[in-house]
This record gives structure tokens, C-alpha cells and sequence, in this order.
């Protein structure tokens, strides 16, 4: 379960410096902040689960790991989000656009981990009633 929390974790840990930079554009890290918590950190998350799910064959734990990949998602939207808010200052009164944002992220990456959990399931259910196995 370490891995599902780690990548999010390091992501946000590694970026705060940046959101405090003069140097760099808040708006580019904000955009880049959106593309990991809405597409690499959910294909990441439900890669990595099911491959091991597959080589343990420990299936039926896949369940428990899309319930630890969708906390993992709203961990990376809230991350993003104390990261903005302590580099402006609003940490305990943000506007209603930054609340949208957060909002947008942890929905989309929602969105985007349900699906994969839900093929990966799939692909899980089937190669354990054998379907994925052709006679020839």
C-alpha cells in the first residue's frame, strides 16, 4: 500500500520548492500539478496494483487497492492544494475558482482511476476464470 501513497507524496515534496520560485510561473506548475493528479498518478497507481495483484495472485486484495488508489488521488488533489495555498498565503480562506480546481482534480483523477480499476478488475476476473486462455 506504500507504493500507492509514495508517488504522491514525493510529487508534492519535490515540487513545493518551485511553487515559492520567483523564477518559475506558478501557472505552469499548477497545470502540471493538474496533468499528475488527473492522468499519471491514477495509470501509474492502477498499473502498479495490478501487476502485482496478477504476480501474487492475490486478486481478490485489488478491491482494497482501488479504495488505497482513490484516498491516494484526494491525498495528491489536497497536496496540490497546501502547496498553492501556503506560496499566496490563503491556506484557511481560498477563493471559490482555487476550491473548483482542487475540486476538478480530485473528480478527474476519480474519474480516471474508477476506469482503470474497472478494466484492470475485468482483465483480473477473467484470467482467474480463464477466459484469457485460447485452446488451440
Amino acid at each position: 500500500m506504500l507504493v500507492s501513497y509514495l508517488p504522491a507524496i514525493a510529487f508534492y515534496y519535490l515540487t513545493r520548492p518551485f511553487w515559492f520560485s520567483r523564477e518559475i510561473d506558478q501557472t505552469n506548475i499548477s497545470m502540471l500539478q493538474l496533468l499528475f493528479t488527473i492522468l499519471f498518478l491514477p495509470i501509474f497507481l492502477v498499473k502498479i496494483n495490478y501487476r502485482i495483484a496478477e504476480k501474487y495472485s492475490i486478486k481478490w486484495l485489488f478491491i482494497l487497492n482501488a479504495i488505497v488508489i482513490c484516498s491516494s488521488i484526494f491525498l495528491s488533489a489536497k497536496l496540490g492544494f497546501l502547496n498553492w495555498a501556503d506560496s499566496v498565503g490563503r491556506r484557511d480562506n481560498p477563493d471559490g475558482e482555487t476550491l473548483m480546481i482542487v475540486s476538478l482534480e480530485a473528480q478527474g483523477g476519480m474519474f480516471v482511476a474508477i476506469m482503470g480499476v474497472v478494466i484492470a478488475f475485468g482483465k483480473l476476473w477473467r484470467t482467474k476464470n480463464g477466459a484469457d486462455y485460447h485452446s488451440s
